[in-house]
């Protein structure tokens, strides 16, 4: 069963009762955390990656991808953790965590054609020589 939000008491009370008040609050932790990627990652797309953004976008992507960065890394330490509550979101903390380190990389630091292009020898050194089309 996947345990989710509207599976668990929502009254931290009755889950102490129960003994799994860390469980509980993990679990609004978490799910609020997921809400906030999803929609950052919905504004990332349609603004960022689909569009030419404006300056003030992409300045708004930077801090706010920096940002939900370092919140999914601190979420990624505590789900290492052996006491984790929820040790079975742990992969879903990593693979978000890739996709927005990804992104970022790719709208802030792009990767040159010359770097490209060295990876390209580097991975098929017997090929014709690389770079774009005439």
């Amino acid at each position: 069963m996947n345990v989710t939000a509207s599976t668990l008491d929502p009254n931290p009370v009755n889950e102490m009762e129960s003994g799994s008040v860390p469980r509980w609050l993990i679990h609004q932790m978490l799910d609020r955390w997921a809400q906030a990627v999803e929609q950052f990652r919905q504004w990332e797309d349609q603004e960022i990656l689909r569009k030419e953004p404006s300056a003030q976008d992409l300045a708004r992507h930077r801090h706010e991808s920096a940002w939900i960065i370092r919140a999914t890394r601190h979420l990624q330490d505590m789900a290492m953790d052996p006491d984790f509550p929820v040790r079975e979101r742990a992969e879903e903390i990593a693979g978000r965590l890739a996709q927005l380190e990804a992104t970022f990389a790719e709208v802030h630091d792009p990767m040159t054609d010359q770097q490209a292009d060295e990876i390209l020898r580097q991975a098929f050194p017997d090929a014709p020589g690389t770079g774009k089309p005439g």
